[in-house]
């Protein structure tokens, strides 16, 4: 037994021993495995440059400040990389002591930790980690968050790798980058920010600690994530002791005194939260996308712009955070404003409540009624959002009211109770926080609704975007940029724009009545949109109360202006003079390519009409009533009547009985219809006298063959006698078939006067009556019952006369046949419009279309603004060698993370126009402020003073409530209202003036430009009871918002000189005095010269945002009491200037700077006969106005001799055919084809009839059987 117990103790010896062995050996195989993981394994992973691309910082983007950040470009993960020099030492300690105490003594892991983790669990604790941060590291980087035994131990290898070739601060610089801290936001960099919104080295030892106990479950100690106030104190005192548990780990390690210990021990996390994610989503989209620019990228050594993501550079940007804040504002108020006016009031749903835990002051929110409080005749709305708290009080109740008031015109008081009739506990509602206190969490409130309809708001300063609105949302589509929707009337200034480079003024008449505009055979008949006492306007006062038919039919005529002479000179700009060596078959053709018309001699006559009517008029111009004047000058040709007349007497439209009789009276006044009633008329006059003659006047009146012709005879009403006139309704003119309302139109068709009697017949043919003789004769029969039949031939003998004098002129390429074209001069007028557009930076589709100044062409609301941005001074401005002609620049600067500058664009200025147009443009625009559809901006743009002691001190408004003492100081404004005729959009584009220098007056040439626009993003229409959304209404107050924080906001009161007594008398803002221009007290809507040397006031001060609507305000747009006023004019002569001076487009390389000297073309006569130049204006080096030049030229031949040093412009070649320069030709614009009737609103479409012969017989109104009604589209083509 003996033995065999020592043999056993041997045997189990010897296997011990071999176990021992075995194990030995395993274990140094399995450490040469890891060895040569860790030291021969894919380590790619883990390089440098790998890792940074993962945890690399982010691009940051800031305001024109430089410190305000807007938000930045990452990939996947919010991360604002912090080097580890930048980590403060407690904030290092912190991290070390909470999370591996051994982590300068280990490789990466920790046997010893390990060790006592498994220990804890053998004797049934609780699982430890036993990660160092070495590990923790690896696993941040590498995305590892699944927890298994072959992860952990690929964690291992990570981390020795890591350790392999990174120090110590390296790995911690890497741990502290990539930690998770909340939603998508990693780092130290974020947690700084988020928690209590500060640098990272600013951090105390309290806040590292808090945040170095953090890092494994943020979610536990963040009270910015908890709905409610028992959850949100808990998260605070887990914070609490969860710092107090790091702060004991340091002091054991002894790396805080016991000072610092003790006095941190007590203290509590003081959070104070930062945003580190960006709400201006739709604003860092847009900057992202221009940083996108070929140009920036090369500057950046960037392939593609994906590389901004981890590039972690700063980008500066022009936006200026002050106004972007105030313009969101601005636009989110006045959106929610109309959404009352538009629907009323209404609860919101249930389902839109969220629980809050704070509120933010100008934020909006969905809350609660909790309680309906106050008197029951001022009562108060008691609002809870969970957490926090407001109060709406009754002056906000009566503000809204005031808005869902407004469409039927009630009192608000009884629209305000009404409302809080229907609200009940629970109900949810919008509310705009205007008031909050957040140790308390009550507030404030204001009412508001939550709004379907959208809008957009940009700010511009000499092309650098200043604030830029997407929206009521700050997120998605930027409809600022993006929305491609009609600007409506304010469009308009820029036919205005165009026609004074042609050389009209700003006092030229206008026809403001109804008429027919014919073009290309089709036919437009614009409307207004409001009534006008006035049949003839300026074109001030078209653009001050923004007159449709007026600024239509300057459209039209916008080149009747110029000679020949300017008029081949427009040509060779828009590249429409023959070209060296071309045939004149060539020419023609492209010619009408180009311009969508071609040269027919029915075209030249066409034109005639238009001289004939001239000379008429002053055979006639005191012998005749202003009506009959009226009439006259509306008469147009009538090629294409016949089909005209049918599509309106069977168009399938909604047109009312009354409209269309309307435009039946405007297409029958023409000069066609007229010769053949003419015609008729001789011919029935002879019949009937033949017949009184032979029978006597009482047996022809009822004769069955004469008394058909006495029917076309009707008695008119006259002064001192009746009046004889002949109307019928020639073959061509019976409707074709049965249409809608029939009856009603022909009543309203229905012609004056009475038929004719025997005694009537009797008087006027055969010569005495019972009461003598009529004394009427042939010529004085009034043709359709207001042309006496002599002033007919007269014009017809006009009309013969002038084409033949133009038919007469030959030459190689009929040059003046195009000068005497119709269609063509009208097309050459459109598609200037269409190109200075494009000049003027509109890079959207315009079609050249009668409708232009109405706005009916779409584009962008950053595109309206760039237009009016050349009115202020006439200049564009770019910043990039690609692009528009005009740019806004988003970009300011960008810099690396060691601030040295990559890239940094610079602006160039140019000078598209002559100063002098500029001028003028602000005169109108001015004036639609002060007098016009925009007087709610002059009646809320102001500064108070208010006395205290012997100072004035600039105060905050107060409504219309001014205290004795008190002043109000305009701030002068510009800017057009812009509706669409469906009332879809309403628009309004300005600027204000910003002072410069303390005292100095504004000069417009530094001017904030700001534009609006409203509409539902379907296009609906916007209208409410009695009410529809104009631009006045529905986009200025908008625009008003922001120009009202621009005056706040950059301290116009500090500029202010309030010792100024000129300023204090006017109380207003004086504007700089224009050395090109004299001061004229004129009649706005004749644009006539009067006494008079100031403006009266036209409308008192007020502030909508503390006083609610008003319903006379907005009924009152087009009010005029008040139309005399002082213009600034260039004068020439001591008369108004006129110039031709049309922009020119050129390469950009070499288009003039400011300071290179601009040219201004001479003033030319408007005779193409014996050209007299009598004045040549120009501008030195120094862009200042030089010395008159006098010159005399016959037939083009001679040129004006400048002064020494003067840049001259070149006077228009007059008989030229060569082609312009290189570089001077302008693209022309599209063909007719193009002109859809979708762009024009008010566009009905005529088929094209055959060409009328005037001596043919009625018949040929009609088009003849079987022909096709495009043929003359086929001709021309």
């Amino acid at each position: 037994m003996a033995i065999s117990i020592r043999s056993f103790a041997k045997f189990a010896a010897w296997g011990f021993a071999a176990s021992v062995v075995s194990a030995i050996a395993g274990l140094l195989g399995v450490l040469s495995v890891v060895y040569g993981l860790v030291y021969f394994g894919d380590d790619s992973s883990l390089k440098k440059a790998t890792i940074l691309a993962r945890i690399n910082e982010e691009t940051n983007i800031y305001m024109l400040d430089e410190k305000t950040p807007i938000g930045s470009i990452f990939s996947d993960a919010h991360r604002r990389y912090v080097p580890i020099e930048e980590v403060p030492a407690t904030m290092i300690n912190a991290l070390i002591a909470a999370e591996d105490k051994n982590f300068y003594h280990h490789h990466g892991i920790d046997p010893a930790a390990i060790a006592s983790a498994a220990i804890g669990v053998l004797k049934g604790g609780r699982m430890r980690g036993a990660s160092t941060l070495t590990q923790q590291t690896a696993r941040n980087i590498l995305g590892w968050w699944d927890v298994t035994l072959s992860r952990k131990v690929k964690e291992a290898i990570a981390a020795l790798q890591l350790e392999r070739l990174y120090s110590k601060r390296q790995i911690l610089e890497f741990y502290l980058n990539q930690f998770h801290v909340s939603g998508n936001g990693r780092g130290i960099g974020i947690a700084a920010k988020y928690y209590f919104n500060k640098d990272v080295k600013d951090l105390d030892l309290i806040e590292s600690a808090f945040i170095a106990g953090s890092v494994k479950g943020p979610s536990q100690y963040d009270p910015f994530i908890k709905y409610t106030r028992e959850r949100r104190e808990r998260a605070i005192k887990r914070a609490f002791n969860r710092k107090n548990y790091v702060l004991r780990r340091m002091y054991e390690q002894g790396w805080i005194s016991e000072e610092d210990f003790k006095k941190a021990w007590d203290e509590p996390v003081k959070f104070n939260r930062g945003s580190f994610r960006t709400d201006e989503v739709a604003l860092v989209d847009l900057i992202s996308q221009q940083l996108q620019r070929k140009e920036i990228l090369e500057a950046l050594g960037m392939e593609d712009a994906r590389e901004l993501n981890a590039a972690g550079l700063k980008i500066f940007s022009t936006i200026d955070g002050e106004l972007q804040q105030a313009g969101q504002l601005a636009v989110r108020r006045n959106l929610s404003r109309l959404e009352s006016i538009l629907k009323g009031f209404k609860q919101e749903r249930p389902d839109y409540y969220r629980k809050l835990r704070s509120l933010t002051i100008n934020d909006f929110y969905f809350g609660e009624v909790a309680a309906i409080a106050g008197t029951p005749k001022e009562p108060e709305l008691k609002i809870t959002f969970g957490l926090p708290s407001c109060t709406v009080p009754y002056e906000s109740l009566k503000r809204y009211a005031s808005q869902v008031a407004l469409p039927y015109y009630q009192k608000p008081e009884v629209v305000a109770a009404d409302i809080v009739k229907k609200i009940k506990v629970g109900d949810v509602l919008y509310m705009e926080v205007r008031e909050y206190n957040v140790e308390t969490h009550e507030g404030v409130c204001e009412l508001m609704k939550r709004p379907r309809v959208n809008g957009g708001l940009i700010a511009l300063d000499k092309g650098e975007v200043r604030a830029v609105v997407s929206g009521f949302d700050t997120h998605g589509f930027n409809r600022s940029m993006q929305a491609k929707r009609q600007p409506g009337s304010v469009f308009k200034p820029v036919v205005y724009f165009a026609a004074l480079q042609l050389g009209w003024s700003i006092l030229d008449r206008l026809d403001n009545e109804r008429q027919i505009f014919p073009f290309q055979s089709r036919f437009y008949y614009p409307r207004p949109d409001h009534d006008s006492p006035y049949k003839e306007v300026s074109m001030l006062w078209a653009g001050i109360m923004s007159e449709n038919c007026a600024s239509v039919s300057l459209t039209s005529k916008l080149a009747d202006k110029l000679n020949f002479d300017q008029f081949k000179s427009l040509m060779g700009v828009m590249d429409l003079l023959p070209h060296p060596g071309e045939a004149p078959r060539d020419f023609h053709f492209r010619v009408a390519r180009a311009m969508g018309v071609q040269l027919d001699n029915d075209g030249v006559r066409e034109f005639q009409l238009t001289n004939a009517i001239n000379d008429l008029m002053l055979d006639v111009q005191y012998t005749s009533s202003f009506e009959f004047q009226q009439r006259l000058k509306k008469m147009w040709w009538g090629r294409g009547y016949a089909s005209e007349l049918q599509n309106i007497l069977l168009a399938k439209d909604d047109l009312s009985p009354t409209q269309k009789s309307v435009k039946l009276r405007l297409a029958s006044n023409n000069f066609l219809r007229h010769q053949l009633l003419d015609q008729q008329m001789v011919a029935d006059w002879k019949l009937i006298e033949q017949a009184v003659q032979a029978k006597g006047g009482e047996a022809a009146a009822v004769d069955p063959q004469v008394k058909p012709l006495l029917d076309h005879f009707r008695v008119l009403p006259g002064l001192s006698k009746p009046a004889l006139g002949y109307v019928m309704t020639l073959p061509g003119e019976a409707p074709q078939r049965d249409y809608k309302n029939k009856a009603e139109i022909e009543r309203l068709m229905m012609p004056a006067g009475r038929p004719m009697t025997p005694m009537d017949v009797q008087a006027i043919w055969g010569g005495s009556a019972l009461f003598g003789s009529a004394d009427i004769t042939l010529n004085d029969v009034l043709i359709d019952g207001w042309m006496p039949h002599g002033n007919e031939q007269l014009l017809d003998g006009y009309v013969n006369k002038h084409y033949e004098q133009v038919m007469a002129r030959q030459e190689d390429y009929d040059l003046f046949r195009y000068y005497n074209h119709h269609d063509f001069k009208i097309a050459v007028g459109l598609n200037y419009l269409v190109s200075l557009a494009k000049a003027m930076g509109v890079t959207s589709s315009i079609e050249p279309v009668l409708s232009f100044p109405l706005g009916t062409n779409v584009v962008t609301l950053a595109e309206v603004a760039k237009i009016y941005q050349t009115f202020v001074s006439g200049k564009t401005y770019r910043y990039y060698k690609e692009g528009p002609p005009n740019q806004v620049n988003l970009i300011r600067r960008i810099e690396d993370r060691f601030g040295n500058t990559l890239f940094e664009p610079k602006r160039s200025e140019y000078q598209l126009v002559l100063p002098e147009f500029g001028l003028q443009m602000r005169e109108i625009l001015k004036r639609v402020v002060t007098h016009g559809t925009g007087r709610r901006a002059r009646s809320e743009l102001y500064l108070t003073l208010g006395g205290e002691g012997n100072v004035l001190q600039a105060k905050e408004n107060r409504g219309n409530k001014v205290l004795p003492g008190e002043k109000r100081i305009r701030i002068p404004s510009f800017g057009k209202t812009g509706t669409t005729n469906d009332y879809n959009n309403a628009n309004f584009a300005g600027f204000i003036p910003y002072p410069v220098e303390k005292g100095a007056p504004l000069d417009p040439e530094n001017s904030y430009v700001l534009a609006a626009y409203t509409g539902y993003d379907r296009n609906m229409q916007m209208r409410a009871g009695g009410l529809n959304i104009t631009g006045a209404l529905g986009a200025l107050p908008a625009w008003i918002g922001l120009a009202k924080e621009i005056i706040d906001k950059k301290k116009y009161g500090e500029m202010l000189d309030v010792l100024d007594l000129t300023m204090l008398a006017k109380q207003e803002w004086p504007l700089k005095t224009e050395d090109r221009a004299t001061p004229l007290a004129i009649d706005m809507p004749r644009g006539v010269i009067v006494g008079g040397t100031a403006d009266q006031e036209a409308i008192g001060t007020s502030d909508s945002s503390r006083e609610g609507e008003s319903a006379s305000a907005a009924s009152d747009e087009f009010r005029a009491s008040v139309v005399e006023t002082v213009v600034s004019m260039p004068l020439s002569g001591g008369a108004p200037l006129r110039m031709f001076s049309p922009y020119k487009a050129q390469d950009q390389s070499t288009l003039p700077g400011v300071g290179s000297g601009v040219a201004a073309p001479a003033t030319t006569p408007e005779s193409d006969e014996n050209v007299n130049v009598d004045e040549v204006r120009y501008y030195d080096d120094d862009g200042k106005r030089g010395d008159q030049q006098s010159a005399k030229a016959t037939n083009g031949g001679g040129k004006a001799e400048p002064q020494s040093g003067a840049a001259v412009a070149p006077r228009p070649a007059s008989t030229s055919t060569s082609a312009p320069a290189s570089g001077q030709a302008i693209t022309a614009g599209t063909q007719a084809e193009v002109t859809a009737d979708a762009v024009i609103n008010d566009l009905d479409s005529g088929s094209d009839a055959p060409q009328v012969d005037v001596k043919a017989g009625m018949d040929d109104l009609l088009p003849q059987d079987g022909a096709d009604p495009r043929q003359l589209e086929d001709e021309v083509w």
